[in-house]
């Protein structure tokens, strides 16, 4: 039976990431999600997905991640030792979004994309830490952000004052350094 669940997830993956999440979600529910499946397809999900959190809520996606343990591009990974400090930017309504950076520029240019922008700075544990993709200059962490004590880097005033050109001129820079240096 698990064979056909693995079938399941692989064939609705190719199609629809967005729906094979929620499959994987009921899988998991259901006790029948295999570990194998889950390190697989977990984290391709949530990278594919342009708005994860209005596909599945944060519980059921912390409990997908936990299923296919820590994953650092993709391939499952020893999490970091150490406690990180990550930023968010995002509106107020998304400062518990599951997606975080080490890179402050790019937590700006996020917020920068909203009326109300912010940033957030929190200090996370590695129990936390979820999935790592480091793409283009995102450096995204996936973490549980449950109960999460966040600091206020920048608020709307503050954001709405941020040269959006000049921080896109330093992250393109950033990732033509990063393609040269031949880093993905």
């Amino acid at each position: 039976m698990t064979r056909e669940h693995d079938e399941l997830v692989r064939t609705v993956f190719a199609v629809d990431e967005p729906c094979a999440a929620v499959v994987m979600a009921e899988l998991l529910r259901s006790g029948r999600l295999a570990p194998a499946v889950a390190v697989e397809f977990v984290a391709r999900a949530w990278d594919a997905t342009p708005w994860p959190m209005a596909v599945l809520p944060r519980e059921r996606w912390v409990a997908l991640f936990r299923a296919a343990g820590y994953t650092h591009e993709f391939e499952p990974a020893a999490a970091p030792e150490e406690p990180l400090w990550l930023f968010r930017g995002s509106d107020e309504a998304g400062a518990e979004g599951m997606c975080w950076t080490s890179n402050l520029d790019v937590a700006l240019w996020f917020a920068a994309r909203f009326d109300e922008g912010w940033v957030w700075r929190a200090r996370v544990e590695p129990w936390r830490l979820l999935a790592f993709m480091a793409e283009t200059y995102e450096d995204q962490h996936v973490i549980d952000t449950t109960d999460l004590v966040l600091e206020v880097v920048a608020g709307p005033g503050d954001v709405a004052a941020v040269d959006v050109d000049a921080l896109t001129d330093r992250l393109d820079a950033l990732v033509e350094r990063r393609h040269l240096a031949g880093v993905p």
